[in-house]
């Protein structure tokens, strides 16, 4: 073996060698565990200045054990327990200044978020419903008085926190015109109308996340708005509003509503057993004939 090949096979056992150590320390992962427990202030509904004696308290427990490696926190076991409710923790990560802790408990759709700045010893809790913003809370702690809290929260870089925001609000009252089956423009007069009221809201909550509050009375029947979501497709940012009691009512309405548009749809599905009983689909609100072609054409059913 020539000295060319010798040095040729101690570079590729260096490389080797280096490249084994380096993977070793990349892939190998540790664990540490997280314990905070003490008192919790109640953020969420707080706006401007935060008087710690007027807002809500309770006591709060993470124990959790989290395994990362060089890089990252890649899982987390433990629990979370907010007063007498306790969480499983079912995932973690984290970026460049927070750890993140989760929990979904599918049972209740509640999705537990734990924010812990890295070096500190408090967090930021939330608990958020999947949709409606009436019960989420935001918990920052463990802290005792006012002095405290704002030290925590300046950890957490939660310093300017915003409420709630409205987004949208739907008040219509009067005639609807329901164009399931065979319809056209001129068929208005023909066709049935149904007298509709529709009250509701739309909200973004200070985490970011939409919901919507209110009710739609259809011939006097009234239904509860429980559900929310968007379709941007065909170049129209579409917001449906679901009320979905169906034990309870055995009717199933939706209320489509479009950003550029003064006019709302509402499907109405009504059903008895498992078997559809009947359908409307409602266009509002239309007065006369040329109300309701330009409800048709900002609504793009013509």
């Amino acid at each position: 073996m020539s000295k060319f090949q010798k040095i040729i096979i101690a570079i590729c056992l260096l490389v080797i060698v280096v490249l084994g150590a380096a993977i070793i320390f990349v892939f190998n992962t540790t664990s540490e565990a997280i314990k905070i427990c003490g008192t919790f202030t109640d953020i969420s509904k707080a706006t401007g200045d935060l008087d710690y004696d007027a807002l809500p308290h309770t006591e709060i427990s993470v124990d959790a054990e989290i395994t990362k490696n060089a890089f990252a926190v890649t899982g987390a076991e433990g629990t979370v327990k907010i007063g007498d409710t306790e969480y499983k923790l079912s995932s973690a990560s984290s970026d460049s200044s927070n750890i993140y802790l989760r929990s979904k408990n599918d049972a209740g759709y509640f999705d537990v978020t734990i924010q812990m700045a890295k070096g500190t010893e408090s967090a930021v809790i939330s608990v958020l419903p999947s949709q409606s913003g009436s019960d989420n809370s935001m918990w920052a702690g463990p802290a005792s008085d006012e002095k405290s809290l704002d030290s925590i929260l300046k950890e957490q870089n939660i310093v300017n926190y915003s409420d709630t925001k409205l987004l949208k609000e739907i008040n219509l009252s009067g005639s609807f015109t329901d164009i399931y089956g065979e319809y056209g423009v001129d068929m208005y007069d023909e066709l049935p109308h149904r007298e509709v009221s529709v009250n509701a809201k739309v909200k973004v909550n200070a985490y970011g996340r939409e919901y919507a509050e209110g009710s739609v009375v259809i011939e006097g029947k009234e239904y509860t708005i429980n559900y929310l979501s968007r379709d941007n497709s065909y170049g129209k940012n579409r917001l449906f509003l679901t009320c979905n009691d169906f034990e309870k009512t055995r009717m199933l309405v939706m209320i489509q509503t479009i950003d550029t548009s003064q006019h709302i749809s509402i499907q109405v599905t009504n059903y008895e057993g498992d078997t559809v009983k009947s359908h409307y689909l409602l266009i509002g609100l239309t007065k006369d004939k040329n109300e309701f072609e330009q409800a048709l054409k900002e609504l793009s059913y013509i």
